[in-house]
């Protein structure tokens, strides 16, 4: 193991020990085993986001219960996000390549909102006849 990850691994168990109040917790032992809930694995990726030490999403925390299994998630997550090769600037604009990304807060709260007008209802006789 390389010693970045290393030293990772010992930030995210140190997390993992003072979330479980698990002091002796080892690299090894699973979180769910050790007292880890589905509130706490969500708390623990939290946790490790802001605290710059692992990005992962609370599912990462189910898929590598362990400290060591969880870094090691994180590493191969990286590297296979950023082993892709690089976009030219004319698939970068082309509408393929953005309909492939997630949609942006702006463009979540535009559908929201587009969907939500659909839903009312519109101006009828009866609407009118009530004023």
């Amino acid at each position: 193991m390389a010693t970045d990850e290393t030293e990772r691994e010992v930030e995210v168990l140190e997390i993992f020990r003072q979330l479980l109040g698990a002091p002796q917790l080892g690299p090894e032992q699973n979180f769910f085993d050790s007292g880890g809930s589905s509130l706490l694995a969500a708390r623990l990726a939290a946790r490790l986001r802001s605290s710059g030490v692992l990005d992962v999403p609370t599912s990462a925390v189910f898929a590598a219960p362990t400290a060591r299994a969880l870094t090691r998630y994180a590493s191969s997550s990286a590297q296979s996000r950023y082993a892709a090769s690089p976009v030219s600037k004319d698939t970068a604009a082309s509408p393929a390549a953005s309909a492939s990304s997630p949609p942006t807060a702006a463009e979540r709260g535009a559908h929201q909102r587009a969907a939500f007008a659909r839903l009312r209802p519109t101006n009828s006789s009866a609407d009118e006849e009530a004023r």
